[in-house]
């Protein structure tokens, strides 16, 4: 029926066309006496003729439409099917009711096959290549399984390269709700403080060209569990990434009796000693107070107290009583706003140290002083085999005896935060002492340290380099799992793909989440261990008919946690990554019902496979998930259940990336800014 219209049409347009043709060329035939009557009353007629000739046109154009509509209105399901060729549907060909001339039908269908063949020797190929690599990612699992260390690699900005399981263990020991894994920050498991003030020394250590450059920290979780841990470089000379090696820290939280009772009247003896020696001038009432604090803590010590109280001993770094006291002059002065003075001339010594804790310890001696102008120095004197660190300032004053006691023993406070570590443990996990006195016009803060020698072996601190072994060639970008920026690709980006399952399908009238499932993606790959998903109790009765599609009842939901704790862990999931949901506005909206109740508010960007499918399939009619899935080649299982559809949707998501390329969508704003014109983006619920 169209194609005899479209010939009426175009025989209409043709037979005017020639009318006015023939009409035209007749009054030219005529001689010149009989045309210049037929002239004038054409001439009179002018308006008629125009409309005439108006009306010609319009059929010839109509015509001319016809004929051209019957030759291009295959073209759009032409590309549509070019399209599902290319995202994967290679046994699709066009077939004679497409309207597709024959022989562009038969070339579209040769270059099809020649697709397919390429495509499955492609795949044959990168199937032997891939079971190669799979063959090689199992050796290596197998290796980090057994692997006794608990090492995390990191990216400079601390994205989560690897992990071993020991390492997930150690940290879910102190911390057992923490999500761990690829992609994540490792700022979201410990103090940002300590890991900065680490990578600060990583620096260092690099600058200076040492073989083995490296760091120690004690490392506080977000719980307030210290773990000791020490920092490599990932990639040689450049600090592009690091290594986390961690061990867990055995010191006691109560002392031996003996032991800390001991070292306070060791630092008692130790202050006497010095007042004695360095004022002569005193008078003998004070000198005699100072024999007699002397006598009696020496009595009280003889035969008591092993010195060493070595199994409190931390894990120390050595490093050069230069470098250690450069650390702790830049993070003085900016905790006591004003320059902290060095000597001129430090000794080429070495020292074992835990550089953040003897920060955190002077910065924290410094709050307790009264409020005052002072000038501050750095100091650093021999003592056998030991260094005192000394702290120096004036005008002189010191914490009076009861609150020195109380500051001793109290954690110390970081930046807010309490450390579970006190003055006394610092410095018992050090082998030293800690006690304050004044020298004249100056108090001072003295730690005793230990000393420690150049090793013989150790090349790169005597100023030779040495090549480092390396472990991994990880290039820049690769570590860069997150680019910075207003616009990062698409392929760049970590996800966390979800969906809910719920009472109902009013979020605003009341229905609720009862399951809420997710998963996360991270360089083009599922990570199918990284999942979220948990029942949640519910308050509304579940609809019937929505009970019919997910199949959760009542009894399923019976001491499954509340939304308000099943919510902030979800949060603490999808943390720092792009959201992924198909017809996502639905879960969204209900997310959004719950962000005053819960705290928890979901302000990351969000990208809807529904509406990316009408993106890249404008002419397709239907979108939903199992259409969407059947177009891409997208195997459905556990369908209607949270996790089960967020996995399908991480599928789907994964095909559609190159169908968004292939436009010229490459980067998450462009994907947005597309999703949002689609007619679907208009829904709300």
């Amino acid at each position: 029926m169209r194609a005899n219209v479209r010939l009426l049409g175009v025989a209409a347009g043709i037979a005017a066309i020639a009318v006015l043709l023939f009409a035209a060329l007749a009054v030219l035939a005529l001689p010149a006496e009989q045309r210049a009557p037929v002239v004038d009353v054409l001439r009179g007629r002018g308006v008629a003729l125009v409309l005439v000739a108006l009306l010609a046109l319009a059929a010839a154009a109509f015509a001319g439409m016809q004929w051209l509509r019957g030759e291009v209105e295959f073209i759009p399901a032409l590309t549509h099917l070019l399209d599902r060729l290319h995202g994967g549907r290679a046994e699709l060909r066009v077939d004679d009711a497409s309207g597709v001339p024959a022989p562009l039908a038969d070339a579209v269908n040769r270059l099809a096959a020649d697709y397919a063949e390429r495509r499955r020797a492609g795949a044959a190929e990168i199937a032997a290549a891939t079971d190669k690599l799979a063959e090689e990612r199992d050796l290596l699992a197998a290796v980090l399984s057994d692997l006794p260390a608990a090492a995390i690699a990191c990216s400079r900005d601390g994205r989560i390269l690897l992990y071993t399981p020991r390492a997930v263990a150690m940290i879910r020991a102190v911390e057992p709700e923490v999500f761990i894994g690829l992609g994540r920050t490792i700022f979201a498991l410990f103090r940002r403080s300590a890991i900065v003030h680490a990578l600060e020394r990583l620096d260092a250590a690099v600058a200076r060209d040492e073989a083995r450059a490296g760091a120690t920290a004690l490392l506080a979780t977000r719980g307030g569990a210290l773990l000791h841990a020490r920092f490599t470089p990932l990639q040689g000379r450049a600090v592009n990434g690091f290594f986390l090696h961690l061990q867990t820290l055995e010191s006691r939280e109560e002392p031996v009796p003996g032991d800390a009772d001991g070292r306070r009247r060791i630092a008692n003896l130790r202050a006497a000693v010095e007042m004695l020696r360095d004022y002569p001038e005193m008078s003998a009432q004070e000198r005699r107070r100072f024999v007699e604090v002397i006598d009696q803590e020496s009595a009280t010590l003889a035969g008591a107290v092993d010195v060493g109280g070595g199994d409190e001993r931390w894990p120390l770094e050595d490093v050069t009583v230069e470098t250690l006291l450069s650390l702790l002059q830049s993070a003085m002065s900016a905790a006591v706003g004003a320059a902290v003075a060095l000597p001129a001339s430090l000794p080429p010594l070495w020292i074992a140290a835990e550089s953040f804790a003897l920060t955190a310890l002077l910065r924290d001696y410094c709050s307790q002083l009264p409020a005052g102008e002072r000038q501050y120095r750095l100091d650093v004197g021999e003592d056998g085999r030991y260094l005192r660190l000394m702290l120096r300032w004036s005008p002189p004053q010191l914490l009076d005896p009861a609150r020195w006691r109380d500051w001793e023993q109290a954690p110390l406070s970081v930046q807010g935060f309490r450390l579970p570590l006190s003055p006394a443990a610092i410095a018992r996990g050090h082998g030293g002492e800690l006690w304050q006195r004044i020298d004249g016009d100056e108090a001072t803060l003295c730690i005793l340290l230990p000393r420690t020698e150049l090793p013989d072996d150790d090349a790169a601190r005597a100023g030779v380099a040495v090549p480092a072994p390396q472990m991994f060639d990880f290039s820049t970008q690769s570590l860069r799992l997150s680019q910075a920026g207003a616009d990062p690709p698409l392929r760049n980006l970590i996800y966390t793909v979800f969906d809910t399952e719920t009472t109902g399908l009013q979020p605003s009238a009341g229905d609720q989440i009862i399951s809420l499932g997710g998963i996360r993606v991270v360089g083009g790959r599922i990570l199918s261990r990284e999942v979220f998903e948990s029942l949640v109790a519910s308050t509304r009765r579940i609809d019937p008919a929505a009970q019919k599609v997910h199949g959760i009842d009542a009894t399923m939901l019976a001491g499954q946690p509340d939304i308000a704790e099943v919510l902030p862990r979800f949060g603490q999931f999808c943390e720092d990554t792009v959201l992924v949901a198909h017809n996502a506005a639905f879960d969204l909206r209900f997310l959004e019902m719950q962000a005053d109740a819960t705290g928890t508010r979901f302000e990351q960007p969000v990208l809807d496979t529904l509406l990316l499918s009408q993106v890249v399939y404008p002419v397709e009619q239907g979108h939903a998930l199992e259409l969407l899935a059947e177009r891409l080649g997208v195997s459905v299982l556990g369908r209607h259940t949270a996790l089960g559809d967020a996995i399908v949707t991480a599928e789907i998501f994964l095909r559609l990336l190159p169908l968004l390329e292939a436009r010229g969508i490459h980067t998450l704003q462009a994907a947005l800014e597309a999703s949002r014109a689609v007619p679907l983006a208009k829904v709300r619920y």
